[in-house]
């Protein structure tokens, strides 16, 4: 007698923690998303919008996954129109966003098999439209300006979720920081950190490990095989739900070296006063040209023309670029991070632009500090851990 093979009698009963949960707050942020693109729809003249950029895709989805992790290749294109929205892919991936990424969320799907040319399918739902789109085609309206300025501002859930993921990722860089061995090489060290992000399920977008002053040569250099011995900085940037926070931090076996422990307040003073200066009613040139006098009152007046400073953040690592004619103005609902350097010390701090002020959603946690007054206002800034060294 033949058993009868079913689903259940494989796998098991099913668990109610199988079937998806429809997050209502998700729901509203999708909808009101859809609301902005109507407008811009009516606006433009066209008859719908195609989104194909990772960070439009994670913006309207409200942070569904459509990018395949550690490649950066989007897995599905979305057409908005007035009345609906769906997702173009192929049959490969379409199971696991409905059921994982976008449930309940009111997306409609056109899949074609994998393969076929998804471009196809692009071309194919947009023949005989007017369609606006966040990529130049010669075909469609380019809207992706428009589309940056809708994503620049962060919504309530947004909000949230950005400052518990400046919060995760400032503690995966201090607990790794805090944990590394004398003599693991940086390429260990940006491991160890990756790991502590991605238990998180945040993904490490990128991870310098800067040691023993490297990065007073390299002011963005990645990481390598070299062995760390007296001090390294550990600067990373995680993205989750398509948001990223940056943060760094600098750890010494023993005393600081003497020229990391000599132009690291300077470093650290560029740093409140880009913190300080966070507020609506700022532009991101006018923050930028404040930090640019800290650098020449310091002693230190061109450090700022060694590497970017940081800027917008959000969607992307850099929405915008902080430069002396950045003239874009800072609202409620932008973030920003900071990355001055000053020689061989480097900072990385992540901030809120609320209605209320400048919100900090990086500070230290059981680290050593360092007070900086901005404007008679004190601030403490993550400074140099000394440890004892140990080896593994």
């Amino acid at each position: 007698m033949c058993a009868l093979l079913t689903a259940e009698s494989l796998l098991g009963p099913f668990s109610s923690g199988e079937i998806p949960v429809c997050d209502p707050a998700r729901i509203d942020d999708v909808e009101s998303k859809h609301g902005r693109l109507r407008a811009l729809i009516a606006e433009q003249g066209v008859d719908g919008i195609l989104l194909r950029r990772s960070e439009n895709l994670a913006w309207f989805t409200s942070g569904g996954g459509l990018v395949r992790p550690g490649s950066g290749e989007t897995t599905a294109s979305i057409l908005v129109t007035p009345e609906a929205r769906v997702v173009l892919t192929q049959n490969c991936d379409s199971a696991r966003i409905f059921d994982k990424e976008l449930h309940g969320l009111g997306f409609q799907l056109k899949e074609r098999p994998w393969q076929e040319d998804r471009n196809a399918l692009v071309q194919d739902i947009a023949r005989g439209r007017k369609i606006g789109s966040d990529l130049p085609c010669d075909r469609q309206v380019d809207l992706s300006s428009a589309l940056d300025s809708c994503r620049r501002v962060l919504g309530a859930l947004e909000t949230e979720r950005y400052r518990v993921l400046a919060r995760e990722v400032a503690h995966a860089v201090e607990a790794t920081a805090r944990t590394l061995n004398v003599g693991a090489t940086e390429s260990e060290i940006a491991g160890e950190l990756a790991h502590r992000l991605l238990m998180r399920r945040i993904q490490p977008v990128r991870l310098e490990i800067q040691g023993d002053g490297r990065g007073h040569r390299y002011r963005q250099w990645p990481h390598g095989l070299e062995a760390v011995c007296r001090w390294t900085s550990l600067y990373a940037v995680g993205e989750r739900q398509g948001l990223h926070a940056a943060v760094a931090r600098t750890v010494c076996f023993g005393n600081a070296d003497p020229e990391l422990a000599r132009v690291y307040p300077a470093a650290a003073m560029v740093a409140a006063t880009a913190i300080f200066f966070s507020h609506e009613g700022q532009t991101l040139g006018g923050v930028f040209d404040r930090m640019r006098r800290i650098y020449e009152k310091s002693g230190h007046p061109d450090e700022w023309r060694e590497a970017p400073q940081g800027g917008l953040s959000g969607y992307r690592i850099l929405e915008e670029t902080a430069r002396p004619d950045a003239a874009l103005a800072l609202r409620p609902g932008m973030a920003l991070s900071w990355h001055p350097s000053v020689g061989c010390a480097r900072l990385a701090e992540s901030v809120l632009v609320t209605p209320e002020g400048t919100e900090w959603v990086t500070p230290s946690e059981f680290w050593p500090t360092i007070e900086v007054q901005v404007k008679g206002v004190t601030l403490a800034i993550p400074g140099l851990l000394c440890r004892e060294p140990t080896t593994g």
